[in-house]
């Protein structure tokens, strides 16, 4: 399980780089697979702005797990949208720039990843060492 911090953007990116988003976010948003790949927040910030994030797939019907992980899965944008059918043919023809800039997509994921992580209300899952409810 990997640290990274609400304050220091590059943490998260060293954890889940670019070249990770992209091919991640081309699995997720062509829907032919059974698993999203993404991001699991695992803990609440600390006062220092640290909290516990890995890399982590899921079913694709798996419901949150009752407040005590966050998932985050990345889906292209702009980039996997480029062409549409003329409908003559099979032709298709570019609806924008195949090489525009879409270097905010990925930047937009780790700002929700922030986000996210800066409001998280998580439950603590109890182990080894932690006391039962009384009840």
């Amino acid at each position: 399980m990997a640290i990274a911090n609400i304050g220091d953007r590059q943490s998260i990116e060293a954890i889940y780089p670019r070249e990770v988003w992209e091919t991640e976010a081309g699995m997720n948003s062509e829907g032919s697979e059974q698993k999203l790949c993404g991001l699991l927040i695992e803990s609440n910030p600390e006062g220092d702005g640290s909290f516990h994030i890995r890399r982590a797939a899921r079913d694709m019907g798996e419901n949150e797990a009752d407040s005590y992980v966050i998932f985050l899965c990345p889906y292209m944008g702009r980039a996997f949208d480029i062409f549409t059918s003329t409908g003559m043919y099979g032709a298709v023809v570019e609806k924008h720039d195949a090489l525009e800039d879409d270097s905010y997509e990925y930047a937009d994921f780790i700002d929700g990843v922030i986000a996210a992580a800066r409001t998280a209300t998580l439950h603590h899952i109890l182990g080894i060492g932690d006391n039962l409810p009384m009840g």
